[in-house]
């Protein structure tokens, strides 16, 4: 997992260079390097990560395509913000449900 951590951060530095500078070359680099940090960070494995690196990703994608006007990059680029907003979901649902059965909510802490 701290491969992948080393991979998300890679992404965002290269997002950070290139979004302010249409530099397309920087945000296809943070496409790789999120890519790979997603190889571990799954949502079952990592959740929180999961869903920040598939948001990332097609953030720094829907940038990509105002550069490149690349259709195949846009349908890439839906297909993770789809996919982050789904994990989300999942662990919003996950920690409702861990709230509702938690001991500590109903003694009141």
């Amino acid at each position: 997992m701290l491969w992948a951590t080393t991979r998300n951060n890679l992404g965002n530095a290269f997002q950070t260079i290139g979004a302010p500078h249409d530099d397309a070359e920087a945000l296809r680099g943070a496409a790789t390097a999120y890519r790979l940090s997603l190889e571990e960070r799954k949502a079952n494995r990592a959740p929180h990560n999961h869903v920040q690196t598939e948001q990332s990703l097609a953030v720094m994608l829907f940038n990509l395509v105002e550069l490149e006007q690349n259709l195949a990059i846009a349908e890439e680029a839906l297909g993770h913000a789809i996919e982050g907003r789904a994990a989300a979901e999942q662990l919003r649902d996950l920690r409702l449900q861990q709230e509702k059965t938690s001991p500590a909510r109903e003694s009141g802490r």
